[in-house]
């Protein structure tokens, strides 16, 4: 194995991504994107997609890869946020941004979304 020394490793790492995108929707709009920053930081910091693992550690990924998608799914759900004072500028608009109010709407109903 490459990044993880073991599963329960991965599961804690999948723990804490998971415990930061439920900080980010259902913290106030100032305090979003430090949250949602952090889970995408250590969704990439940690190779979740697996393009660093070797054979036994591609395994392990791949067993818990439904977890690892509905945190991708969930990271996409607010993927378009852009400063409060950006979203209200039409060309934020045209282009699909919005702000951290609706971001932690967004974040917040994909995370019930994927729990069934």
């Amino acid at each position: 194995m490459t990044i993880f020394h073991s599963e329960p490793e991965l599961l804690e790492v999948l723990d804490n991504i998971e415990a930061t995108l439920a900080s980010a929707s259902t913290c106030s709009p100032d305090q979003f994107t430090k949250h949602y920053c952090e889970a995408g930081a250590l969704h990439g910091f940690y190779a979740l997609d697996g393009h660093e693992s070797d054979d036994e550690e591609f395994a392990m990924l791949e067993k818990h890869a439904k977890r690892i998608r509905n945190i991708e799914l969930a990271l996409q759900s607010a993927s378009n946020v852009c400063a409060e004072e950006d979203a209200l500028k039409e060309s934020y608009i045209q282009a699909g941004r919005y702000g951290p109010d609706e971001a932690v709407k967004r974040l917040s109903q994909a995370l019930l979304s994927l729990r069934d």
